[in-house]
């Protein structure tokens, strides 16, 4: 039975293709900065909930995050590590941290469970098998609280607020690990709004019946991914989604590109192999450590045939600015 997680469903609602180069072709996942400094930005604060290093969190809430030693220290080793290189972005993880801990960090009157807490549940009737990590998870009585760290941009809106997978997921697994809890919500913890970063997202435990039908039938139609299901919902064809498909060419300032899906292009790539499983893939070959009884194989892909197909005439600028 496949595994679904929030992200897993997220990218195959966006593009079927981009699915299918993810979890099937195994292409490397290549991420921004945005997304490095969420990794940083999220170390620093489990680091914090330890009650080892209240003293540092006094510190970084009274006086801001460069009056702890240790937690700068630990923020510039993060983001030497995640290839972040300008001090804006440390001034950016900074005012992130200092609004996550102004809101309720320890979560008063909630008996919180150790952060980044795993589920992996796997149900019988309906089929379903669904795993994630969830930031923070509090309890009082029959009400639990889950919290998540965001440092994106946007907040929810539109169709991402009315059927948010993310909460309804992660609902669902507290549903099922802690049957006698009455009322579940999410507090999704937006950190670029200082004034208002709460968005909360609460369904019924009846509602989450209906959730479960839906995974049990992603569930089916997932064993069988297909030709045909690779092509039947391109991101190009969604005038909502298309945007995020990218352009090929250089923004204002003549010196940097647009955004470009990293699917959209053909590329070469590395993956490791034992037993004829993927265990990680690579861009570059070197990226690569071999354990015993793996290979690593050499791999091609072709790009994606609607941005292929429509931006055939621009292949040679893409190449001009090393995007293939």
């Amino acid at each position: 039975m496949i595994k679904l997680s929030a992200s897993k469903i997220k990218t195959l609602s966006h593009c079927s293709h981009k699915f299918w180069t993810t979890y099937y072709l195994n292409l490397p996942r290549d991420t921004n900065d945005g997304a490095r400094r969420g990794s940083v930005v999220h170390l620093l604060l489990e680091m914090l909930l330890n009650p080892r290093h209240r003293h540092h969190f006094d510190l970084v809430k009274n006086a801001g995050l460069q009056h702890s030693t240790a937690c700068e220290r630990l923020v510039r080793k993060s983001m030497k590590r995640e290839g972040l290189t300008k001090e804006d972005d440390f001034f950016l993880i900074c005012e992130f941290v200092d609004v996550a801990v102004n809101e309720d960090f320890f979560m008063e009157g909630f008996e919180m469970l150790p952060p980044e807490y795993a589920f992996d549940i796997k149900n019988e009737n309906p089929p379903y098998h669904i795993v994630g990590y969830i930031d923070r998870l509090g309890f009082k009585g029959d009400l639990c609280r889950i919290e998540d760290w965001k440092t994106s941009k946007n907040r929810f809106t539109g169709e991402d607020l009315r059927f948010n997978i993310q909460s309804l997921i992660y609902q669902l697994a507290v549903n099922k690990l802690w049957p006698k809890i009455k009322k579940s919500f999410v507090n999704f913890l937006f950190l670029k709004f200082r004034k208002n970063p709460r968005q909360v997202v609460s369904v019924s435990n009846e509602k989450l019946k209906g959730v479960e039908h839906y995974l049990s039938h992603l569930t089916e139609y997932l064993s069988d991914f297909n030709q045909s299901k690779i092509e039947s919902n391109y991101g190009w064809d969604n005038p909502s989604k298309k945007p995020l498909c990218g352009k090929i060419g250089l923004k204002d300032d003549g010196v940097t590109h647009h955004w470009i899906c990293p699917e959209a292009l053909p590329r070469t790539y590395y993956v490791l192999t034992k037993d004829g499983k993927v265990i990680s893939s690579k861009n570059s070959k070197d990226e690569l450590t071999q354990v015993e009884g793996s290979i690593i194989e050499e791999r091609k892909y072709a790009g994606c045939p609607k941005f292929m197909r429509y931006n055939s005439g621009k292949l040679e600028e893409a190449k001009k600015l090393g995007l293939m």
